[in-house]
């Protein structure tokens, strides 16, 4: 991870990162991408349904409320696979593993915020979320 803005550099700081990491160039293997392939599918799925949610035709719906919950139910068991693969694969020649074993952390903060956001609505109460609230999984660049 190369640290561009203060906001990466708060990120690794608070996981106890150094923040002079070295950048690495490498292959992934068949089993990181796959993973990689399966929790950006299933965020896009999630984003997808929290848009259609919001701002879809049917809005605010009950059928687009249970999908925006089942895709965060998915989101949050396709990590915990990634999470399994990366653990079982720790220590051994695939470094790549790595990639994956970020995600997963970084993913666990967006579920967890999520999950909360959620409790919150069905518990009958306002919710106002903006787009800084949000933690972020993937960097834009």
């Amino acid at each position: 991870m190369t640290v561009t803005r203060i906001e990466e550099a708060r990120d690794m700081k608070a996981m106890g990162w150094p923040l002079d990491t070295p950048v690495v160039d490498g292959v992934m293997s068949k089993g990181t991408t796959m993973h990689f392939k399966a929790i950006v599918k299933a965020h896009a799925a999630f984003e997808n349904a929290r848009n259609e949610y919001v701002f879809g035709p049917r809005a605010e719906s009950v059928g687009k409320w249970k999908l925006l919950r089942r895709r965060l139910v998915d989101l949050d068991q396709i990590s915990a696979k990634a999470g399994d693969f990366a653990l079982a694969q720790r220590g051994g020649d695939d470094h790549s593993v790595e990639v994956i074993a970020q995600i997963v952390i970084r993913i666990a903060e967006f579920i967890r915020f999520w999950h909360e956001a959620i409790e919150i609505v069905e518990g009958g109460e306002p919710l106002k979320i903006s787009a800084g609230d949000v933690p972020k999984v993937f960097d834009e660049d």
